[in-house]
């Protein structure tokens, strides 16, 4: 049975696709490419291809198609181009319903056939850390389906519909789980870390202006993870040893529709540290681990996360009080799991870099004040008394020091 999405808008939906972190770029459309185009009824029935190799495209060549059915309307014309850094597809009549523009991604073959071994077996998973396709759509005057065809090799693919709505002038971002794909090759079903092709088809039936920017990879789910001083022994507004500190993890669904499964978070804690029991806390689901005296692990099990929601954990660590001056930070990242997800780590959001592991700047504690210097008129009273001999060289010791508080 065939699975059609409605549109899944990520919160990037006011804005272009602009890259996501460690992705597989499927095309950035920066590679230009002339139009190929059908009128009927001169081309009913035909189709027409055209490649090019370039930079930006997975697999080093694009190939466009344009076919017509033999029962479209005459007069009706489509072409297809890449200029500006978008793909796109016109079609200038609503009669006709059978006309179709595919563009395929698989490998520098120099044809218009569709090699599902061309690719050579990408993973579009990227070890484990992405499970979608996202597709920016920069333009769609009226309303069109888009199929995304999976192909690991010959007889093993799959398939997914994304139906756009009509009356798209802003980009917009769309998402495509890997999840949603059915089994469409009568040997199986394609495996998403092992890809040799892949299709965007477009079904269009009324008029169109569509124009599609950035298409790459990216995940559902996204797991940043913050740590802060919370505790502070020393006053000083610095972790060190003795100190505790509060780390907040988020994971969100990404999508504005659509239920990602299974969802677990796991976190083991940097081997100068050690968890607070009983400081776990979770927004949704249960904590499996790290409440419990010598937990060394915190772990989480979310369940189903729908789009759109977050779900937030805090925990404490306390700084070691016998970490060497050697040790400068204290490192922690956490993993998230879930269905079609095995590997997504979790990023520190206030530094540049991305899916960047938690870092704290630890410096050594502070040392202790000196005792205070004895002034004058300090008592001698510290002076133990056994005995007579004792006892002589304390009122000794008083004598002079009121001799000398006279003096001075």
């Amino acid at each position: 049975m065939r699975r059609t999405l409605r549109y899944l808008t990520t919160s990037l939906a006011l804005g272009c696709l602009a890259g996501t972190a460690n992705a597989v770029v499927i095309d950035t459309f920066e590679t230009d490419q002339p139009a190929i185009s059908r009128t009927a009824p001169a081309d009913t029935g035909t189709r027409v291809d055209h490649w090019i190799s370039g930079s930006g495209i997975l697999g080093g060549e694009r190939e466009l198609t344009l076919t017509l059915h033999p029962t479209i309307a005459d007069g009706t014309t489509s072409s297809a181009d890449v200029s500006g850094g978008a793909y796109n597809y016109n079609k200038d009549s609503t009669a006709g319903t059978f006309s179709y523009a595919f563009v395929v991604w698989d490998g520098a073959d120099g044809t218009g056939t569709v090699d599902t071994s061309g690719l050579g077996g990408v993973d579009l998973t990227e070890g484990g850390r992405h499970d979608a396709i996202a597709i920016s759509v920069n333009a769609s005057d009226n309303p069109a389906t888009v199929y995304i065809v999976a192909d690991s090799s010959f007889g093993y693919s799959s398939r997914a519909a994304l139906n756009l709505p009509g009356g798209i002038s802003s980009p917009q971002t769309f998402i495509v789980p890997f999840s949603a794909f059915s089994v469409l090759g009568f040997n199986g079903p394609a495996t998403f870390n092992s890809i040799g092709a892949l299709q965007l088809q477009i079904y269009s039936p009324p008029s169109q202006n569509l124009a599609i920017g950035r298409v790459e990879t990216t995940s559902t789910l996204s797991a940043s993870k913050r740590g802060n001083l919370l505790v502070d022994t020393h006053g000083n507004s610095v972790a060190n040893p003795g100190d505790v500190l509060r780390y907040t993890v988020q994971v969100a669904n990404t999508m504005g529709s659509g239920q990602v499964n299974n969802v677990v978070f796991r976190d083991t804690l940097d081997s100068n540290t050690n968890l607070v029991a009983g400081s776990v806390t979770t927004t949704q689901g249960a904590v499996l681990s790290g409440n419990n005296p010598g937990d060394t692990v915190v772990e989480i099990d979310f369940g189903a996360l729908p789009g759109g929601t977050t779900a937030t954990v805090n925990f404490d660590a306390a700084i070691d009080a016998s970490t060497p001056a050697s040790v400068t930070q204290i490192v922690n990242q956490g993993l998230v799991s879930a269905d079609g997800l095995t590997n997504l780590l979790t990023d520190d959001p206030d530094t540049a870099a991305a899916i960047d592991a938690t870092v704290v700047a630890v410096l050594p504690a502070p040392a202790p004040p000196p005792p205070p210097t004895p002034g004058p008129g300090t008592s001698a009273r510290a002076i133990p008394v056994t005995g007579p001999a004792g006892l002589a060289l304390t009122v000794l010791a008083l004598l002079i020091a009121g001799a000398r508080s006279r003096l001075l």
